[in-house]
């Protein structure tokens, strides 16, 4: 697991130092309708489940510089606090966001109290560890830190269609063409969480999942038409993306 932790260490050294692409900036129409679409599946989903935000406690694994814990925040929850690996991310969370609280640490030994947070979440973190083990781990750490009736909430990338494959390299041209592409310094390597990964990850949980985001290649649309760019979401097999929310079961106690 070391050898991993240092593998993503060096990763993320990588692309920080590359500086952060235009292609992730509010200034893109296919970024802005990326966040948005993000923030609208989550809320409907916490909905359904029943989940209180103004009661909840929330953990983020893997939370970079804190700008989604900011987001919970501004939708109401009562605390919010991330871990990141990276030390100057969590430096520049502290000055950009001093709202949120943030620790540098792994997300394999979370140092948290077991059933501390009503609310666990990961963004892309899971799919940016290649190693199986790793990721076992931290599904552990997350379920251990959760409140018994509280939930994971899970953003992740799903395993690739043969139509969105098809999408990819029709597209790349195009993309390739276009200012503020990301380059190959600012892309890391990832894996994506499958649905049966997920219920291998959380054995126990009551698992509701949405298949959410529109592949970002097509997404761009939405500096043409709003509409278009809605209406080619409303294709599932375009979606990019899974937003899991797992329920742990009430009678759930620690160390069981």
């Amino acid at each position: 697991m070391n050898e991993e932790l240092e593998r993503i260490r060096t990763e993320y050294a990588r692309r920080d130092a590359a500086g952060k692409s235009d292609l992730y900036s509010y200034t893109n129409p296919a970024f802005l309708y990326h966040i948005q679409e993000r923030e609208q599946g989550l809320m409907r989903m916490l909905r359904r489940a029943g989940v209180e935000l103004s009661a909840a406690d929330v953990l983020e694994i893997g939370c970079g510089t804190g700008h989604i814990l900011q987001r919970f925040l501004d939708f109401g929850t009562r605390s919010v606090v991330g871990l990141d690996l990276m030390p100057h991310r969590v430096a520049m969370g502290h000055a950009k966001y001093p709202a949120v609280g943030m620790v540098c640490g792994d997300a394999g030994d979370l140092p948290f109290a077991s059933e501390s947070f009503g609310l666990v979440a990961q963004f892309m973190c899971l799919s940016s560890v290649l190693d199986s083990s790793l990721r076992a781990r931290i599904a552990q750490e997350m379920w251990r830190v959760v409140s018994p009736g509280g939930v994971i909430v899970s953003y992740d990338m799903r395993p690739s269609s043969i139509l969105r494959r098809s999408i990819f390299y029709c597209t790349r041209h195009l993309n390739g063409a276009r200012p503020g592409k990301a380059s190959a310094h600012t892309i890391t390597p990832t894996q994506p969480v499958g649905i049966d990964e997920l219920r291998r990850l959380f054995p126990a949980g009551r698992m509701d999942v949405l298949p959410l985001s529109l592949d970002f290649n097509l997404a761009s649309v939405a500096g043409i038409s709003w509409l278009l760019a809605s209406s080619l979401s409303s294709i599932p097999a375009l979606r990019t993306h899974w937003l899991s929310v797992i329920r742990k079961p009430e009678e759930a106690r620690r160390g069981g």
